[in-house]
């Protein structure tokens, strides 16, 4: 890597001080951003470790009109704040994730006040350019990427990833710089330029998860800092909101759903002993509460994300009696039965697409005590609630909207 040529690097620091008086939050960022000028790539990539990948030529051109390159650093700004390389499914099409991942960080960018940049400069993914990518908006990239797979398999096109609607994986057309996007915005080119697990140099040692943790720390900052300011635009307000909520105990909110809703049940069919035979007072039934639980495995849950979700069931079938009713599923239920704390470890686990009304098909007619779903509701489900308890964990900052029920996030172990 080099560095860029001086006057480029003059630039640099001018824009990044220009931004401060309109745009804090992206201002306040881009100071933890190291920038290396390279042929590798024709725009700019960005990296966990903070260095900025810079086609020095493209740069130039962008620094014509300040608005232009302001629109470019925003945007590889939002790929560390929306955590973009984390956050992509295990097994997905790269090239329709990044896709879907610049057209969510360019829309909540133009909702910031930060406009979009001259077409001859480039023409990044947002509807002012492709009339197409309107129904996106306030869609989070996992909801336009698995939107946009189904819309390949709709028209026929070849894709790699497990297809939400049948689970099944198809061929690929490949290449981030195919298909009709070609020429617009993506960005996984930093990948590419400077792999590595996390240590060295540039990372004075830290591993991956504790630089992920770092820049959300550095993201909730410039969010506070420019709110105080009167500088946060409502749309990163949005975005950033929950970053700058006090942080709830979610295994204590956990334990009390679970609590309140596995106390038990009171019968009059037993007579106590402590009392004569005429009095009868209500005593508790001999059969434990049912709690179903239900793991969704589809590609859109990481592995870190199932492993979490299996420490907290077997802390649930413990509250339980040491048994508990499992359903695993991904467009499918493929796994329904009985099931020990100790033989969680053991179960099948298999990875597709997404729909949760099987879930409640599957449950059918019997009303369990409670309904605990451990998943990141990307996918279809029921428009009205069960007549039992539902609970929707989630998996923080990576889980669509719930449609009912009670919801808690649960933390992963790369926070």
């Amino acid at each position: 890597m080099k560095p860029l040529n001086g006057k480029l690097q003059k630039e640099f620091v001018r824009l990044r001080i220009k931004m401060n008086d309109n745009h804090p939050f992206f201002a306040q960022l881009s100071m933890y951003l190291k920038p290396w000028a390279t042929d590798s790539i024709p725009t700019m990539g960005v990296d966990i470790k903070g260095n900025l990948y810079i086609n020095e030529e493209f740069f130039a051109k962008t620094l014509t009109n300040p608005k232009d390159a302001f629109f470019c650093l925003a945007h590889e700004i939002m790929h560390l704040a929306t955590d973009t390389a984390r956050r992509a499914p295990p097994v997905l099409e790269r090239s329709l994730w990044n896709q879907a991942s610049d057209t969510a960080i360019n829309q909540i960018i133009v909702d910031s006040g930060i406009s979009l940049p001259h077409p001859d400069v480039i023409k990044p993914l947002h509807k002012s350019h492709y009339n197409e990518l309107a129904k996106y908006d306030d869609m989070s990239t996992e909801q336009i990427y698995f939107d946009m797979i189904r819309e390949a398999q709709k028209n026929g096109k070849g894709i790699t990833a497990p297809c939400p609607n049948c689970g099944n994986s198809h061929s690929s057309t490949g290449g981030s710089g195919d298909g009709k996007y070609k020429g617009a915005w993506w960005d996984d080119s930093a990948e590419r330029i400077n792999k590595g697990d996390g240590k060295g140099e540039e990372s004075n040692g830290k591993t991956k998860e504790e630089m992920e943790a770092e820049w959300r720390d550095r993201i909730a900052s410039a969010a506070s800092a420019a709110k105080s300011a009167g500088k946060l635009p409502g749309a990163l307000g949005v975005f950033c909101g929950d970053l700058l909520k006090p942080k709830k105990n979610w295994r204590r909110e956990l334990s009390r759903y679970m609590s309140t809703f596995l106390r038990g049940n009171w019968t009059w069919r037993r007579i106590s002993r402590r009392t004569s035979g005429i009095i009868r007072t209500p005593g508790r039934d001999p059969m434990p509460p049912q709690a179903v639980l239900y793991m969704d495995t589809s590609g859109s849950v990481s592995d870190k994300e199932l492993q979490r979700a299996l420490s907290e069931i077997k802390a649930i079938i413990q509250l339980n009696g040491g048994k508990g009713r499992l359903l695993l599923g991904d467009a499918e239920i493929y796994y329904d039965g009985e099931i020990t704390a100790d033989a969680l470890d053991k179960i099948p686990v298999q990875r597709g697409g997404t729909d949760f009304n099987c879930v409640f098909e599957t449950i059918g007619n019997s009303k369990p005590d409670v309904l605990v779903m451990f998943t990141d509701l990307y996918g279809p489900h029921p428009a009205t609630p069960p007549g039992y308890p539902v609970i929707w964990c989630c998996y923080e900052g990576n889980h669509a909207p719930h449609p009912w029920g009670n919801l808690i996030e649960i933390e992963v172990d790369w926070r």
